[in-house]
């Protein structure tokens, strides 16, 4: 892989990654919310790695894998007209 091709693909590795954890820190109940817990809990775990070619294989394979899934709810909650993220009280 040249230099260029992991440049886009950690770009578009951070940009699902940034996704994540927007539907996670979501304040909207949603029933597949373990299921983007552990998505991003895989994301943190393949970028923790060391920058070897298994490891941006299998970044790659994530992307290809969960990019359109994670793209959609994104997008879903983008779309509401409703703050979606709650802020914790000063208590």
């Amino acid at each position: 892989m040249n230099i260029l091709a992991v440049s886009v693909l950690f770009a578009r590795g951070t940009n699902l990654y940034t996704q994540l954890q927007c539907i996670v820190n979501s304040k909207k109940a949603h029933r597949e919310a373990k299921k983007y817990k552990r998505l991003l809990e895989t994301m943190k775990e393949i970028y923790g790695s060391d920058n070897t070619k298994v490891n941006r294989d299998r970044l790659q394979n994530f992307i290809l894998e969960y990019s359109t899934d994670i793209q959609q709810k994104y997008i879903l909650l983008c779309l509401d007209d409703v703050d979606v993220y709650s802020l914790k009280d000063d208590d």
